[in-house]
């Protein structure tokens, strides 16, 4: 096994939401490999939690600016929680490093929305 490249949010998306598919294997199993793929892991309550460059929340680490796991306040493609990746204050990025085989098919599939109180389109 060798590590895959970082999967990394872009500072443009405003919520990123990988479901509980997250990245899966092609062909032959549905293994799930990303860690903590939904953002339900830690409870952000019915607020949210700001994280900054540097830390890291159950697989996900902040490579830069800050981000909000957000609880409840929009509706989430899976569970109840989401990321911001306009944090607060300003863009961040996520990325987590994937245990990936040679020479194996890999599907990467998530759901993406803008950050609906957002006055700018982000």
């Amino acid at each position: 096994m060798h590590n895959a490249a970082k999967y990394l949010g872009t500072t443009m998306l405003a919520v990123l939401a990988l479901g509980a598919g997250g990245l899966q294997q092609a062909f032959p199993q549905n293994a799930d490999l990303v860690q903590n793929g939904d953002f339900e892991v830690i409870d952000a309550g019915n607020d949210f939690v700001t994280y900054r460059a540097g830390q890291s929340f159950m697989g996900w680490t902040v490579d830069r600016g800050t981000v909000d796991l957000s609880g409840p306040r929009w509706m989430a493609a899976t569970g109840k929680q989401s990321v911001d990746l306009t944090g607060s204050p300003g863009q961040g990025s996520i990325s987590q490093t994937l245990r990936t085989q040679s020479g194996r098919t890999y599907r990467l599939r998530f759901a993406l929305a803008g950050n609906p109180e957002c006055d700018r389109m982000c």
